[in-house]
């Protein structure tokens, strides 16, 4: 009986060795495996729940880029020029200032009545980190690092500076970055730059329902501009200007590729700078005396380091705005054109034209240009109820206008 069970225990023995080597010879191939990968178990765990928790997303310029699942932090450039910061604040509502960890700050820069005016409903604002202008070639990127950033948010106008500055240094860290587009104007840009900004922040019905509203405005818009134009068979010349300068200078006219000139064409206008301007420049007296625009409109808004500016905006009064387009249309030589003649002369503020909510701009050009055709449509009206429906702000100051005769 000692007898039986003692090979009852040797047996017991050489089976729990057996599975013991097994069960070494799998966990040591295990590690092998993945030191041959270039980790170790625990970094073996690790990254497969950093894969778990990441996503890919694809930016307005096909870049295939891996984000977090959760976006929590961001720093983004071009705030209140074609950057993320509108779209975002669409997206987010009041909650966006808990996603923003750092900007390029060029709403205070270029944008400074509408930045005062944000900060009262949402004074976090104020407190986020200032990481300096690509724009202006004063990026601070060591600052940028220091946050950390789960992404950041680039306009696609920078690639350029980006890529030859700071891209290197952002992959090294471990930084993503996408690129969005608003500024060129195209519904295709503003379409997937909305769609990616909802996809990263995970807004994505919020997004279709900003996309089905302002692109759907814009087709409206372009959809009757088209058979307009056909019914016609011509366009009445307009004029875009900046009015950045001041009445003594000309300020920056715009091509059909780009920006108010490509709005201008979308409206109906014959825009009198398309092939004088390569993309934006100056056009002379003698050019304009000798195109003879029926229509010139001015873009305004608050620069600070423009004093002589066309004033629109936040802080603008009507009769502000009205004494100073009367004073540009008092400009040499500028009693001959059939736009001051006939009081054919509009504003509206400068970055109306560079955002999803940019119909109006459409909806404004084409009805001064073709106002019986347009009587439906009241684009400050939208651009009242763009704010109430979607933006965390409230709206007052002067946005669009035309000379009072």
């Amino acid at each position: 009986m000692k007898k039986s069970l003692f090979y009852r225990n040797a047996i017991c023995c050489c089976l729990i060795l057996l599975l013991s080597a097994g069960m070494f010879t799998g966990c040591a191939q295990k590690e092998g495996e993945s030191l041959q990968n270039g980790g170790n178990p625990s970094q073996e765990a690790a990254g497969e729940k950093t894969d778990a928790d990441t996503r890919t997303v694809v930016d307005v310029i096909g870049r295939e880029v891996e984000i977090k699942k959760e976006i929590k932090h961001t720093v983004i450039t071009a705030a209140g020029h074609g950057g993320a910061f509108m779209t975002m604040c669409a997206l987010l509502g009041e909650d966006v200032v808990d996603y923003i960890a750092g900007w390029d700050n060029r709403l205070k820069t270029d944008n400074l009545d509408m930045y005062e005016n944000f900060i009262k409903y949402l004074p976090e604002l104020d407190s986020i980190a200032d990481v300096g202008s690509i724009f202006r070639e004063s990026f601070n990127v060591e600052k940028l690092i220091e946050i950390n950033p789960d992404i950041c948010i680039f306009s696609a106008e920078e690639k350029e500076a980006v890529e030859a500055t700071i891209a290197s240094k952002l992959n090294k860290a471990g930084i993503p970055y996408v690129y969005v587009e608003y500024v060129d104007e195209t519904t295709e840009n503003q379409e997937k730059s909305t769609r990616l900004l909802g996809e990263i922040f995970n807004k994505t019905d919020r997004a279709e329902e900003l996309v089905d509203y302002c692109i759907g405005k814009r087709n409206e818009i372009e959809n009757r501009v088209k058979d307009i134009v056909e019914e016609r068979g011509s366009r009445p010349k307009v004029y875009f200007e900046c009015a950045a300068l001041g009445v003594d200078e000309y300020g920056y006219t715009y091509s059909n590729t780009t920006q108010w000139g490509l709005m201008t064409d979308k409206a109906g206008g014959n825009n009198i700078s398309e092939g004088k301007v390569s993309k934006y420049g100056n056009i002379d007296l003698e050019y304009l005396l000798r195109e003879d625009p029926e229509y010139i409109i001015f873009s305004g808004a608050y620069w600070v380091k423009a004093p002589t500016s066309l004033r629109m905006g936040y802080k603008a009064t009507e009769a502000e705005t009205q004494q100073q387009l009367k004073e540009f249309m008092s400009r040499k030589g500028w009693d001959q054109l059939q736009a001051v003649k006939n009081n054919q002369v509009y504003a509206i503020y400068h970055s109306l034209g560079c955002e999803m909510f940019d119909f109006v701009s459409l909806e404004f050009i084409a009805k001064a240009i073709y106002p019986d055709e347009f009587k439906d449509i009241e684009p400050l009206e939208d651009l009242y109820e763009y704010f109430d429906q979607f933006m965390p702000f409230d709206l007052e100051g002067v946005w669009m206008t035309r000379v009072e005769q």
